[in-house]
């Protein structure tokens, strides 16, 4: 089969935008993380305020207000920039609303061996990755991995990096592993059709790339995402039907 030029950077990293929020809102407790000395301690009834302020958030986000959650989250960053969850899902925000440069600002205070949460670490790398951080988004994101290793965003975004590098073989063995945490994901699967045809393994890629189609059908967020790989396929067809043409003269 004739090669086809690769796929557009923006089908690469789309992945980063659709995975879904992965928080625990404490109650009545938090950490506090004092960036200047780097110490942690616990406490507990002075933070309710901000936790349900933070519920306030996640709930503007589900409701697809984005800017809005990204707002009111910037201001309680600034009138405590020592509560950790404040300060992760800030990042997280800004990530997502495509300030990547900010978010690293943001969360590189808490990119210490001390900080056991793999979620700074996580959004911090997918903010290197987005910058074109390579080898530093690697760094972050195997300090998450060490972390917490059954986060298949984790896995994912990893092998991101690898595919970002010229590297499709790496990223699909990290992709097996998220395969064998969560078997079908799509997230998982649509990474393991590009980085399927990165290689080329053009027939790897398309029966990914329908397997993805199949499970996706009745869900409206991966539009976007499905039209372009319809277009893909079509792409395959053709240039199959171009490499029997040549063959047959």
């Amino acid at each position: 089969m004739k090669r086809l030029p690769l796929l557009p950077r923006t089908i690469l990293l789309i992945t980063l935008f659709l995975i879904k929020p992965v928080f625990l809102f404490a109650a009545l407790s938090e950490t506090h993380i004092s960036v200047d000395n780097n110490s942690a301690t616990t406490v507990s009834e002075q933070y309710i305020a901000t936790d349900a302020s933070l519920v306030a958030v996640l709930a503007a986000e589900n409701n697809g207000q984005l800017m809005k959650a990204l707002s009111l989250t910037k201001t309680l960053f600034k009138n405590d920039q020592g509560h950790m969850l404040t300060r992760i899902y800030y990042g997280r925000l800004l990530v997502k609303t495509g300030k990547s440069k900010q978010a690293i600002v943001v969360l590189q205070p808490l990119a210490r061996e001390s900080t056991q949460d793999w979620r700074p670490w996580f959004w911090l790398g997918t903010a290197q990755l987005l910058e074109g951080e390579l080898d530093n988004a690697a760094f972050s994101l195997d300090e998450a991995l060490a972390r917490e290793g059954d986060v298949i965003s984790l896995w994912v975004q990893r092998a991101i990096v690898e595919q970002e590098r010229g590297e499709p073989v790496v990223a699909l063995h990290l992709l097996q592993v998220a395969d064998a945490i969560v078997p079908g994901n799509t997230d998982v699967m649509i990474n393991y059709a590009y980085a399927s045809e990165l290689s080329g393994d053009i027939k790897k890629a398309e029966y990914m790339y329908k397997r993805f189609l199949q499970l996706t059908a009745s869900t409206p967020k991966y539009g976007r995402l499905r039209s372009y790989i319809f277009y893909r396929l079509s792409q395959f067809v053709k240039a199959n039907k171009e490499t029997v043409a040549l063959d047959d003269k």
